[in-house]
């Protein structure tokens, strides 16, 4: 009978660090904006393996755990076909303080040369993919 009861812990421990661990997926973890030069807070960032980061023309995935962000994306402006956008976002990440130091655009028209770089802002940033506690690893076994 022990071991039934203690069968029915494991599982309902088992339960409890899945729904932590869920509850830590895909969560928006900040919104706002922020620029070159500036430092921000994103409470619970050093607690994921892939979080995706949201500019006006686009987004990107880093890896909070390699305290760096090098992001290139493309996008179109407009929404037309013809006026490509390429965008990047540089910076770093220390622990939960990601600073950045490059957020930038260049539109590539087609009738003309291409724009200027201009400066733009990050908007978001959505943990993706937590680091899986330390109470779901006992569960999961080797490799985690």
């Amino acid at each position: 009978m022990f071991e039934a009861l203690k069968g029915f812990r494991d599982v309902a421990e088992l339960v409890k660090a899945l729904k932590e661990y869920l509850s830590f997926k895909n969560k928006v973890l900040w919104e706002g904006t922020v620029a070159k030069g500036n430092t921000i807070t994103v409470k619970n960032l050093s607690k994921y393996l892939i979080a995706e980061i949201y500019t006006r023309y686009g987004n990107g995935f880093i890896n909070p755990q390699s305290g760096i962000i090098r992001i290139s994306h493309g996008d179109h402006a407009g929404g037309t076909d013809d006026t490509p956008i390429n965008g990047y976002v540089y910076g770093s990440i220390n622990g939960d303080n990601v600073t950045i130091s490059h957020c930038k655009y260049i539109l590539h028209n087609p009738n003309s040369s291409h724009s200027v770089v201009v400066q733009m802002n990050i908007k978001k940033i959505v943990g993706i993919e937590p680091v899986i506690p330390e109470s779901l690893r006992n569960y999961l076994g080797g490799g985690y």
